[in-house]
């Protein structure tokens, strides 16, 4: 079948941009060897930490992920989370999932140990959207987003809904995914990593000036990696580089081409397992961890992503900066995998069915902004105008047949002629245009903020089954607006309230065959933001209430099919807390609850919680690097990650446990005794260190092991 080509506009691609000079992240002052420790307040004013770039320990001061303006987060009145660099580096993240485990009302890990289809997050209920450097990362059927964790310099999380500036997006939230950039200092890094399941690793991180002025900065990245995991006759490869250069003509013109190259040989396993053995008992024992239920023969995952993107910045005068941000994405998936269907009346015989699918995806994402900074009497304005494009396609087939049944306890794989013989289940292609135009306000009055925006989207959507010849058009509309109103005091408190709105669409057609209107939500959020004017840290509290409307439904009157009559409440309260002391002292502490409930729905659900959601999450982490002279270089650090119960099912009849996890490492500068090491510094971490055996995540159709205890070892060398 010929890929059917995407169609669209690149827009003019007319707008310049420019770097700004900003300031905000305290620096942190450093002891001499001897000193005792004692936690001394840390200045935050004078230095140049930028919206987007890197940050000095694990406490962000700025972010442009909620405003798409360089705004302070103690000034935005939304709850957004950063996690850093250097965070992800002291937690030894190999996946997303795993850099967002201890950030506050996030739950991680939707399919367990399951590497797949890394970074299906969650935020206030709902799954939580992917952006890779302000611009959405689509997804197809099976296509979706691809980010390697070591290519990326930050990660701003954004709570609550963000249609107003993005358009089309989860009313809980999105995660912004921020490149590794070129820098004008030198940056030289390799680090080698070993560990759980014969994991062999190596990686490097290369930049600074490209020429002698600074005019070009360039940035190389890379990594390799092969592993086994914890199930049986399974292996995870991954190759992934991302080449970015920066042309500065001048103080007002800057301009950075960004590419990536991510290849994925194997991709591990389809991890979901039946309730009994699981979360449930089963008279023949606990499925074990490590079993495998595919079949080595068939099996295969194989993933190729290239991206390829600029970001321009120019500053035309005192009052206005352009910018424009472009990608475009491919995406090739070629997958197969023999799954298990549930076990047959002994509960030791699993029934399996196969399936395999190969879908291309081709996306272009466009964003202009014009930016302007001026004064009406005593209002200081920000404003901001812009349009938005989305265009992105894919073309994929899937075919489905049984395959022979498995005994959990003594399996034999022997699976025969099946990727020939199964039949095409589905053959579809889709196009998705949206074009999006928006307004937003910073209005500042003193201690006082007010947020107005505005946005107005197109959509159109063409559907083609491939096996019919059938084709379904939708167009559709939809207004978004949020405003918000704070008040920052001279103590570093900032109380807040918003109201925000949100569209999502939502594919495929009723029984009559006209496709779905797109979801929409709204949410009220009211919080405190606390800054101590002597302290690097940040402390937030957010209480929000969120209802999703147009949410699928089954038909009371048509067997497998839906109607929109279904609605979706989500309540609670989020707590977080970040430091970065003087005195080498890290802190991260989050809690949140959660009460989220199917107020209406057709059938069962109605009044239930929907599966696989906990109502508690809790997490802490704390890090001390040492500072006198006996243990100079030494820098060692714990955890503990806290996941309530969650339902199982949409009748709230089945409960997966709750549990908890204990996380350490400890890590040793080299070149602190020896100075010809210098540069140098081995790092050792563990994770899940009591080999907990849990389920992170069970959902109607089945159950997720999370993954058990795994220590990694690595030397890196920087110079």
């Amino acid at each position: 079948m010929e890929f059917q080509r995407l169609a669209g506009t690149w827009g003019p691609a007319c707008i310049v941009l420019a770097s700004a000079a900003f300031t905000g992240t305290p620096a942190l002052a450093q002891a001499a060897p001897d000193t005792p420790l004692t936690l001394q307040p840390v200045a935050v004013e004078g230095t140049a930490e930028q919206a987007r770039g890197p940050v000095q320990g694990y406490v962000a001061h700025r972010s442009d992920a909620g405003t798409k303006t360089d705004t302070p987060l103690i000034e935005t009145p939304q709850s957004i989370s950063v996690v850093t660099r250097d965070q992800m580096d002291t937690q030894n993240a190999q996946t997303l999932s795993q850099a967002l485990r201890y950030t506050v009302g996030v739950k991680t890990d939707a399919l367990g140990a399951d590497v797949r289809f890394d970074g299906q997050t969650y935020i206030r209920g709902f799954q939580a959207d992917q952006y890779l450097d302000g611009l959405k990362l689509p997804r197809g059927s099976f296509t979706g987003p691809a980010v390697e964790p070591w290519l990326l310099e930050r990660i701003d999380v954004v709570h609550g809904p963000a249609s107003v500036l993005y358009g089309q997006a989860s009313p809980g939230g999105f995660i912004d995914l921020i490149s590794k950039l070129p820098t004008e200092d030198p940056l030289h890094v390799v680090q080698v990593t070993t560990g759980s399941y014969g994991l062999i690793q190596g990686a490097f991180d290369l930049g600074g000036k490209a020429s002698e002025d600074g005019t070009w900065l360039y940035r190389l990245t890379g990594i390799a990696r092969d592993s086994g995991t914890q199930v049986d006759h399974t292996t995870v490869q991954r190759l992934a580089f991302a080449p970015a250069i920066t042309w500065k003509p001048n103080a007002d013109t800057k301009i950075t081409f960004l590419a990536s190259v991510l290849r994925d040989p194997q991709g591990g396993f389809y991890n979901q397992l039946p309730w009994q053995g699981t979360i449930l008992p089963n008279p023949h024992g606990a499925i074990p961890t490590s079993f495998y239920g595919g079949d080595e023969n068939f099996d295969h995952f194989r993933r190729t992503q290239l991206t390829l993107g600029y970001a321009l910045e120019h500053r035309l005068d005192d009052v206005w900066t352009l910018r424009q941000n472009v990608r475009y994405l491919y995406q090739d998936l070629d997958y197969s995998a023999v799954y298990q269907t549930g076990f047959q009346p002994n509960l030791l015989i699993m029934n399996r069915d196969a399936f395999s699918n190969r879908e291309i995806m081709n996306a272009v994402a466009l964003d202009n902004t014009a930016q302007a900074d001026f004064t009406t009497g005593p209002l200081r304005h920000t404003v901001l105008l812009g349009v938005g494009y989305q265009n992105q396609g894919y073309n994929g087939t899937y075919r489905e047949g049984p395959a022979p049944p498995l005994n959990y306890l003594n399996p034999v794989y022997q699976l025969v002629g099946l990727a020939a013989n199964a039949p095409y289940q589905q053959a579809t292609a889709q196009v998705q245009n949206q074009v999006g135009l928006y307004a937003q306000d910073q209005i500042r009055l003193d201690g006082w903020s007010l947020t107005l925006g505005v946005r107005e989207d197109w959509l159109d959507t063409q559907t083609v089954n491939n096996l019919t010849g059938t084709k379904v058009d939708s167009a559709n509309t939809a207004t978004s607006w949020r405003g918000a109103l704070m008040y920052n005091f001279a103590n570093g408190l900032a109380p807040y309230f918003s109201y925000t709105t949100s569209f999502q669409p939502t594919s495929g057609t009723n029984y009559a065959g006209a496709p779905f209107q797109p979801t929409k939500g709204q949410q009220y959020e009211v919080g405190v933001k606390y800054q101590p004017p002597a302290w690097n840290a940040l402390l937030t509290v957010a209480l929000f209430d969120l209802t999703q409307q147009n949410v699928l439904t089954p038909d009371p009157l048509h067997v497998n099919f839906n109607t929109q009559a279904g609605e979706v409440r989500s309540r609670g309260v989020e707590f977080s807390a970040k430091a970065s002391l003087a005195q080498g002292l890290n802190l991260i502490l989050a809690y949140s609850y959660l009460d989220n409930t199917t107020t209406k729905a057709n059938g069962i659900a109605a009044g239930k919680h929907p599966p696989a959601l906990p109502q508690h999450l809790g997490s802490l982490w704390t890090d001390y690097a040492f500072q006198d002279e006996t243990f100079h270089g030494l820098q060692i650090g714990a955890g503990v990650r806290v996941v309530g119960g969650q339902w199982a099912n949409t009748a709230n009849t089945v409960t997966a446990p709750g549990y908890a996890l204990f996380d350490a490492m400890a890590r040793y500068d080299l070149g602190a005794k020896v100075p010809s090491l210098q540069g140098m510094a081995v790092q050792l971490n563990a994770t899940n260190i009591g080999d907990t055996r849990y389920v992170v995540s069970a959902q109607n159709s089945g159950a997720y092991y999370g993954l058990r205890r795994t220590v990694l070892a690595n030397l890196t060398y920087q110079w």
